[in-house]
């Protein structure tokens, strides 16, 4: 007599967006800010700016256009990529918040501040730079942008509502999630943190950036972190609106 073939249950279909899409994000964020700010001077006959001159209005909007076109690509090819090869943003990448976030993302910025000025100020020792010397793309853009209130306006609104979402979404949410599908989740926070450094580099000499990219590997650990606990990019998300926002309110009241 033969015995039934029993069928074992398969499991649920797994998402099919993967490392490919991590590159094809980065090379977007490389090409889509370029394109932006030449079809600017194109149609608005502005001649760009001269990194080394005084900025101009002109310097600040072409800083304002590649800002939202490096915004534009972290939110949208996320969700791109989720909605074309898995079930959305929500289940893949645990786009979701609840009420704890608001508790959670205020430590863990205050966690993140301290961290970064401690190891800042160790690896500014260690490079002989002075502290200060590690200036962010972000500090530079608003203390290009005080004088051009409204263009400010929309710098703020980037820096402190736009990157805690957008750079959640890609760096936690994408990245991340592609590298722990492949090597685990501990390879997926480092992996997600070493990807988002490099996003931050603003063009100084090589110890300031060494203390940078110090800093920023406390900030992007400490946000990968809290997303591997949490399991959500909610507390994520909170946790970069109030550093960033303290970070803005510190280089303008300065």
């Amino acid at each position: 007599m033969l015995e039934p073939t029993v069928v074992e249950p398969a499991g649920p279909p797994l998402p099919r967006w993967g490392m490919g899409d991590i590159a094809i994000g980065f090379a977007l964020l490389l090409s889509v800010p370029v394109l932006g700010i030449f079809v600017l001077l194109w149609l608005t006959g502005i001649d760009g700016f001269d990194p080394g001159e005084p900025t101009t209005r002109d310097a600040v909007v072409v800083l304002v256009v590649g800002l939202i076109s490096i915004q534009a690509v972290e939110g949208l090819w996320p969700v791109f990529v989720a909605v074309r090869k898995g079930f959305g943003a929500v289940a893949d990448f645990r786009f979701q918040f609840r009420l704890v976030d608001l508790a959670i993302g205020p430590a863990a910025a205050v966690a993140m501040l301290v961290g970064a000025a401690a190891v800042g100020a160790a690896v500014s020792w260690l490079v002989g730079e002075e502290l200060g010397s590690d200036e962010s793309t972000n500090t530079q853009i608003l203390t290009d942008a005080k004088e051009y209130p409204i263009l400010l306006g929309l710098i703020l609104f980037g820096i402190v509502i736009g990157a805690p979402v957008v750079e959640e979404l890609f760096f936690r949410g994408l990245c991340l999630r592609a590298i722990e599908k492949r090597w685990g989740l501990v390879a997926g926070v480092v992996g997600s943190t070493l990807l988002f450094v490099p996003l931050h580099y603003s063009g100084g000499g090589l110890g300031g950036t060494a203390v940078l990219f110090a800093s920023i590997s406390v900030v992007g650990g400490g946000l990968a972190a809290v997303v591997a606990l949490t399991g959500r990019l909610g507390p994520a998300i909170v946790a970069h609106f109030f550093f960033n926002l303290t970070g803005a309110a510190v280089t303008l009241a300065v």
